[in-house]
């Protein structure tokens, strides 16, 4: 057999060449696998805030069907809280001291300074809520 017809039957990948296909696609494989958590406590979070926000409008629209009557009792926002039907992320809020768990706020008729809701006089509603990851964030009507 001549080296010619060697040469020809083992062209093909080296070793190397296959270790660096496989350590790239690991390394794809690893920055997914990192980003999905990430992207998934993000949707969550985009959904709380949605929730948040018609959650307020509710309350916002309660006082305007009641006369002017402004949720300020646990009592008349669980009324609201429960006309919404079913909140999948945002899971429980209470009136004035609550807590801003995750999925947990308070609402306060005030206004938001910063992620806080700040009490107040006047017919602005702010609510507390409490995001994956820590974070707390503050919407206001």
């Amino acid at each position: 057999m001549s080296y010619q017809n060697l040469r020809k039957k083992t062209e093909g990948f080296t070793i190397i060449e296959v270790l660096i296909v496989l350590a790239i696609a690991g390394l794809i494989m690893l920055i997914v696998f990192l980003a999905i958590p990430q992207l998934r406590r993000n949707q969550q979070n985009t959904t709380m805030r949605n929730e948040a926000s018609r959650l307020l409008s509710a309350v916002t629209e309660y006082e305007s069907n009641a006369n002017g009557q402004q949720v300020n009792d646990d009592t008349r926002l669980q009324t609201v809280y429960t006309g919404q039907g079913t909140l999948q992320q945002l899971t429980s809020v209470t009136y004035g001291a609550g807590t801003t768990a995750t999925g947990a706020g308070r609402l306060v008729i005030g206004t938001c300074n910063g992620n806080t809701a700040t009490a107040a006089t006047g017919r602005t509603y702010a609510l507390q809520f409490g995001l994956n990851g820590g974070q707390t964030a503050c919407i206001q009507s």
